[in-house]
């Protein structure tokens, strides 16, 4: 989402309602990964799908094409990094959410904050 007064990307809303139906009223797990240089929490986030078996929210907002796969240095993936990277792929192929044909500029969120800050 759009802060420091800037406007917000393509499909923020959409990746925020998604998220929101996703984890409202479900009880989340979270493995935790490691911390980063600036002491955030690097983890994965899991809602329950049936039974024993749980969904990463991270790979769904992939597939849906409402984010992209965070590849610098120090990332970390909880043993999913194929699955992302494919789940990506295909949500271009498909022109999902950010990969859509309808937007002009299809910018990473990488590409989208160097952009701001090269205009301030």
């Amino acid at each position: 989402m759009a802060h420091d007064g800037q406007t917000g990307q393509p499909f923020a809303v959409e990746a925020r309602d998604y998220l929101r139906t996703l984890l409202e009223k479900q009880p989340i797990t979270i493995r935790l990964h490691s911390c980063d240089q600036y002491g955030r929490v690097l983890a994965s986030v899991y809602v329950p799908r049936f039974y024993f078996w749980r969904t990463n929210v991270g790979l769904k907002l992939v597939e849906a094409g409402l984010a992209t796969v965070y590849q610098a240095s120090g990332a970390q993936y909880g043993g999913i990094k194929d699955q992302l990277i494919a789940a990506e792929q295909r949500a271009k192929k498909k022109g999902k959410g950010i990969w859509s044909k309808q937007l002009t500029n299809n910018d990473t969120p990488a590409e989208y904050k160097r952009k701001l800050r090269s205009i301030q």
